[in-house]
Parts: C-alpha cells; sequence; structure tokens
C-alpha cells in the first residue's frame, strides 16, 4: 500500500515537457531519488532493480517517492551482490545486461539513465531497435550516454558521467 501521488511520475512530467525537464525541478527531484535510494541501500540493503520514470511518483507538494518494489532484491549487507535478471532492460546497468553479479551500484547506473532521459525529453537508447541492440551497446565497447556541456549544465555532465561509469566500483555509491 503506498500513498496517493497526486502529481503522476516522472514519465508523465517528461512526456508533458515537450523537450526535457527543466534544470531547478530536475535538480529537486534527482536529490530525492537519490535520498530514498541510500535509504533503500545503506538502511534496507535492498537493490530496486527497476528505476526508472515510471517508477518515480511525484505529488502536487514536489515530494518524490520511489514506487514498484515488486522485483527489489533484500541482500544480506550493504555491499552484497545479486544475479538474478529482472527489471526493465533500457534502465540495466552494464553488469546486470551481461549477467554478472551486482550490487547497489546497478541502481546508480539507472539514476543515470533517468538523468539523461529527464534532460533531453527521450531516453538515450530510443535508437535501440531490440533488447539485442542493447546487450551489443553496453557489452562491446560500446559507451554510455554522455550530456553534452553545453547546452546543459557542467555539474549535471558530470554527475551523469559519474552514475554511468562502466565499473561499477566508479559510481557513486
Amino acid at each position: 500500500l503506498m500513498e496517493f501521488a497526486d502529481g503522476g511520475s516522472l514519465d508523465d512530467v517528461i512526456k508533458a515537457s515537450g523537450g526535457g525537464v527543466p534544470a531547478g525541478p530536475l535538480g529537486m527531484i534527482t536529490c530525492q531519488m537519490l535520498h530514498g535510494l541510500q535509504y533503500l541501500h545503506k538502511e534496507r540493503h535492498q537493490v530496486h532493480r527497476d528505476l526508472k520514470p515510471a517508477n518515480c511518483m511525484l505529488t502536487r507538494g514536489g515530494h518524490v517517492k520511489l514506487s514498484d518494489f515488486g522485483i527489489s532484491k533484500q541482500l544480506e549487507q550493504t555491499f552484497g551482490m545479486a544475479r538474478s535478471f529482472v527489471g526493465t532492460a533500457a534502465y540495466m546497468a552494464p553488469e546486470r545486461i551481461a549477467g554478472d553479479d551486482y550490487g547497489t551500484a546497478a541502481d546508480i547506473w539507472a539514476v543515470g539513465i533517468v538523468l539523461c532521459e529527464c534532460a533531453q525529453g527521450a531516453h538515450p537508447y530510443k535508437h535501440m531497435q531490440s533488447y539485442y541492440d542493447l546487450v551489443l551497446e553496453l557489452s562491446e565497447g560500446g559507451r554510455p550516454p554522455r550530456l553534452p556541456s553545453p547546452p546543459f549544465s557542467a555539474e549535471l555532465a558530470a554527475l551523469c558521467a559519474a552514475c554511468l561509469a562502466t565499473d561499477p566500483a566508479a559510481r557513486p555509491g
């Protein structure tokens, strides 16, 4: 059971934005998403595994609520690892796509994809025709998406780049 989020989802906001979520609101949304993930990772020892705009609910009061914990994974400890393959492939970290062990850093990758999508108004892998295209892009030396600075702020571009580091150990925790 979850409280009603009368502002809809972040996906709704992206669609209504007509080209990207403005920097101010995006910063507030990102900060709240990261606080929610910090609680989930550090206190609950869980990986969300399906973080995407449709699972970030908003209230009209400006609060962000992470939702859809149906496939979250309880880890034995904060730095535990999981191995199952569930969630939405377009937001999965390279280690998940490859079928490797993964931990909370996989959710941070999803934050980077969500940030790129919010900033640009479209998913960074929208050009991919299939799941296999995504696998090839992420596993065969493909580069993760980047936000150009300008037109985006250097800080936003750097945050996205840090979240989208191909090495999970290099992602912010």
